[in-house]
Formats: structure tokens, C-alpha cells, sequence
């Protein structure tokens, strides 16, 4: 029941700058015994997957995640790492006060796990000065969260819901309730119009100087990396839905970033690499349970990564309480109703 989204080709910079246990945590392959009931069944390893798995085993429900590759393998791990609060002021006002409670989890959680979190002031090009930004290795976030997600599993897809069990690769599981975070809504999932909108992110060689702030212009933002690394993204490249690194907007990225940075004009680039961001008609996500016992969390676009334990804390409530929280709406954008199909179609 994975939506079969694409990734994107190009290896992002964090892959080999993670510590070789946080990569590792990415990849835990599957456990001698995987639990065939659980209180909470999450499918997709994605930055909502993880970071909504994490909190349902912080309630104390027993909780299980799937994911069919490595965990953050689409564009949860395949971002610029930044966590921008105050940047799109088109968002309305109840969303711009969820992601500043959002960055605000991703800084408690920082201070109890150290995932590496970096506060930034961030530097417009207008002469705008955001304070306290934040920016990390989506990679280290992930690995986070995994660790505190209760059971997780990869290798394993997702199949179909049938009579109230998940079919997966390795068997049947019958979850007290599902959540369904595999970054667009499940097929199942009623008629949301969703689609994909490709991205391109850069990283330079070390620089030899230094940056004591983000930087922004337009859509492009620009951000140090402790090896000295400028990373540069991202591209939002409509109607393309090639996999492709494109030399033209590497270069077009390059450009944005020199603007920016003058200095870094003899840095060559080192990684580029491409990612797929699902969205819906109106760019806003779906965030809703569509029916007793299963939740979808699906086209969260540019906002994954810092929306992520926002969204776990909510969902999280809402199955441990067994009722809407106060402020849902502000997530919900569409109703739809999961009929259980299974792959054989009985």
C-alpha cells in the first residue's frame, strides 16, 4: 500500500557526512520476529513516519514502523536540512504558529538526543534578519527518531488493508490502528489529486572562510556546514518529472548561491542530487484520520522535515485519546474513506 513515489537520483552530501551509526540506524533490515499485533502500525520511514512512531512509543503504545527501502531514503533525507519557521509568510497564520511550536519540539528533542540541530539567524535578501533558524542533517533527524520509534523494520512494503489487517512482504499485522505516512496518501485513500514537484539541492567544496548566518533569496537558501561545505537548494521545477541531475540547473542553483556568497565563486561543487517533494492540488497536506482506526499523514511538500514532530505530537494525541485535538483543522484539508483491498483484489 506504499505509494510508489519517485526518489531521485544524485547522492546528497549528508550520506557521507552522518556518522556511520546514524546510517546504520537508517538500516536495521528486519527483526528476527516481527510482531504480527501491535497498538500502532505506522507505514513509511519518512520524517512524519518516524518522528509519529517515536511519540506513539513515547505514550507508551506498543508501536511498529515499516518501510519498504532505508529510512529517509525519498526527500526526508534528501532535503537541504532546513528548518525555516518564519520564511513562506504567504502560510496562514494557524500553520506559521504550528511550525514555531514544530521547531520548537525539534530543539527539546535536540537537547535530549543531539541529532546535531545548528540555530542560524537567517539573512534575506531584502535586509530582513529571521533569528534562530534552524538547520540539520536530516539524515542525524531520522536516525533520532528511529531509535526511539519502538519497532522498526525495512525491507518490508506495505501491501493492502484487508479486513482490518495489513498486508505487507512479510506477512500479515493487525495493528490497533494504522497511520499511513508514505509522503503522498495511500491509494486507498479517496480521490486527493496529489502529484510531485522536483527539487535540486548542491553542496560545494570546504570553504575558506566562514558564514555566520543562513542566507535566502527567493526560494533558494544557502547554509555552512561545519566541514566548511556550502549547501545550496532548493529548485522547485514544475512539469519535470525526470529523475535526472540537470547540469543547467546545477548551474542555475550555483548562480543563486554566488549572489549570495560571492566569495565561494572558485568552490566546486561536490554533490548535487534530486528529490521528488508530493503534494496536493493546493500544496497544504492531509493530515486526517479517514476512518476508526486509520490515519493518514501525506503531502507535506516543503514542510516535512520541520513539520514532522508537530505533526507526531498531534497524531500521537488523537490515537491515545481517541479523539479529534483542538486544532486539527489546521492540518486537515481534505475527508476521504479507505475501503480495505487487498493485492489479489478478494
Amino acid at each position: 500500500m506504499q505509494a510508489q513515489n519517485p526518489i531521485g537520483e544524485g547522492r546528497p552530501v549528508w550520506d557521507d557526512t552522518a556518522p556511520p551509526e546514524d546510517l546504520a540506524a537508517l538500516a536495521p533490515g528486519v527483526p528476527d520476529e516481527l510482531p504480527r499485533t501491535t497498538d500502532v502500525l505506522v507505514v513509511g520511514g519518512g520524517q512524519v513516519g518516524l518522528a509519529t512512531a517515536a511519540a506513539c512509543a513515547q505514550t507508551g503504545m506498543s508501536t511498529l514502523l515499516v518501510e519498504r527501502g532505508r529510512l529517509a531514503g525519498g526527500p526526508s533525507g534528501r532535503n537541504g536540512g532546513f528548518l525555516l519557521v518564519d520564511l513562506a509568510r504567504s502560510w496562514p497564520e494557524v500553520w506559521r504558529r504550528l511550525s514555531k511550536r514544530a521547531l520548537e519540539l525539534h530543539r527539546d528533542f535536540n537537547e535530549r538526543v543531539d541529532f546535531g540541530l545548528r540555530l542560524l539567524d537567517l539573512a534575506t535578501r531584502n535586509g530582513v534578519i529571521l533569528a534562530e533558524q534552524g538547520h540539520a542533517n536530516p539524515l542525524r533527524i531520522a536516525a533520532a527518531y528511529a531509535r526511539k520509534a519502538g519497532v522498526v523494520a525495512t525491507g518490508v512494503e506495505g501491501l493492502g488493508l484487508y479486513r482490518g489487517h495489513v498486508r505487507t512482504t512479510h506477512g500479515d499485522i493487525s495493528p490497533g490502528t494504522v497511520v499511513f505516512a508514505t509522503g503522498s496518501c495511500p491509494p486507498d485513500a479517496g480521490a486527493v489529486t496529489q502529484s510531485h514537484l522536483k527539487g535540486t539541492v548542491i553542496a560545494t567544496d570546504p570553504a575558506p572562510f566562514e558564514l555566520d548566518r543562513m542566507l535566502v533569496d527567493g526560494e533558494v537558501a544557502v547554509v555552512q556546514l561545519d566541514d566548511g561545505r556550502l549547501v545550496c537548494g532548493g529548485t522547485k521545477d514544475f512539469d519535470n518529472d525526470t529523475s535526472s541531475v540537470v547540469d543547467a540547473t546545477v548551474a542555475r542553483l550555483r548562480n543563486s548561491m554566488l549572489e549570495m556568497v560571492p566569495e565561494a565563486s572558485q568552490l566546486g561543487v561536490s554533490h548535487a542530487w534530486t528529490c521528488f517533494r508530493p503534494h496536493t492540488t493546493d500544496f497544504f497536506p492531509v493530515i486526517d484520520r479517514v476512518a476508526d482506526n486509520v490515519f493518514v499523514a501525506g503531502g507535506l511538500f516543503s514542510t516535512g522535515v520541520l513539520m514532522a514532530p508537530v505533526i507526531a505530537e498531534t497524531m500521537a494525541t488523537w490515537i491515545a485519546e481517541g479523539k479529534r485535538p483542538p486544532g486539527i483543522e489546521a492540518f486537515a484539508v481534505a475527508r476521504a474513506t479507505v475501503t480495505d483491498r487487498s493485492p489479489n483484489g478478494d
